[in-house]
């Protein structure tokens, strides 16, 4: 009898940790597809610090809290703060070793 809910609770886990596996791998999919930034496998550094350095410009370019305070910091106009936000972040990073 012992032997049998034993072998009983090993499957019952060994079936919910499969679906656990999945649902994880599904929702890492998911998330991968929202975020691109978040590369792969196969992204090289350069190409992650490209994505890094793409959206950290433009979240501070799309949010107006962030433009007023660097507009304050650097003493320069909201619209100029904000077009050299948008031009930097357009802008390539140069790869490793280049200077």
């Amino acid at each position: 009898m012992f032997l049998y809910f034993y072998f009983y609770f090993k499957l019952y886990t060994n079936i919910h940790f499969q679906a656990d596996k999945i649902h994880e791998q599904q929702e890492f999919e998911h998330l991968k597809s929202k975020h691109i930034g978040l590369g792969n496998s196969d992204t090289s550094r350069d190409e992650w610090i490209r994505n890094i350095h793409r959206d950290t410009y433009s979240s501070l370019a799309g949010h107006s809290p962030s433009v007023d305070y660097i507009s304050t910091a650097l003493n320069k106009p909201k619209v100029q703060v904000k077009a050299d936000l948008i031009e930097k972040m357009i802008q390539p990073v140069e790869p490793r070793g280049k200077s």
